[in-house]
């Protein structure tokens, strides 16, 4: 029996890599292109529809059942393109019910942000910026934000919110002093100052 399972688990992934070796890989990144704009967000979703395609073509969705939610949604977008891609949507929705799995649609300024928070513990903050900038045009005043308060990200993105919905009821001068050209997070304990991480006041003339 248990050689029987090998020869059958042997024969699956035999297949898996000749269907993998198949694909058009190329073409399947014209076609996320096309779709979305972004060659920064099609080439992240090629490379991990790559890694994880023989899971499609096996037909075995097990191993996404323990992946973070994150890394989940990362995954299933790619996948879900790259069945659209080959024609076998279907197949990949009888797989994704199958297996309970649920994830949400992963959109390009998601995914970029995401992979800038790997690039912030790195230290190559301002590298990635330019990239972001260029690629997703839209967040470009957010992105320079960044730069200039010198917030982390989940600072930066409360930050920013505030200062919107402030901002629209004309209360921006609760949190930015003009005289001082300072943004005040000392006023708002409740998003910036956090046990470990605390940010008092930036700068922004």
């Amino acid at each position: 029996m248990a050689s029987l399972w090998a020869r059958s688990s042997a024969r699956l992934e035999r297949q898996a890599h000749n269907q993998i070796a198949n694909v058009d890989w190329s073409g399947f990144k014209r076609f996320l292109e096309a779709s979305h704009g972004s060659k920064r967000y099609a080439k992240d979703k090629v490379r991990t529809a790559k890694k994880y395609a023989y899971c499609l073509f096996n037909g075995d969705f097990s191993e996404l059942q323990f992946m973070s939610e994150s890394k989940l949604n990362l995954v299933m977008c790619s996948l879900s393109s790259l069945a659209k891609y080959l024609g076998i949507y279907e197949r990949f929705q009888g797989l994704v019910k199958a297996y309970g799995l649920k994830w949400k649609n992963v959109k390009a300024e998601d995914l970029l942000l995401s992979r800038m928070i790997n690039t912030e513990r790195n230290g190559n903050v301002l590298e990635w910026v330019k990239q972001v900038k260029a690629e997703v045009p839209r967040l470009s005043v957010f992105m320079d934000f960044i730069v200039f308060s010198g917030l982390r990200l989940e600072e930066a993105v409360n930050s920013y919110n505030l200062i919107i919905d402030l901002a629209k009821a004309g209360r921006l001068s609760e949190y930015y002093n003009e005289e001082n050209e300072a943004l005040e997070h000392y006023r708002f304990k409740g998003l910036f100052m956090r046990k470990t991480k605390k940010a008092f006041v930036s700068f922004i003339p």
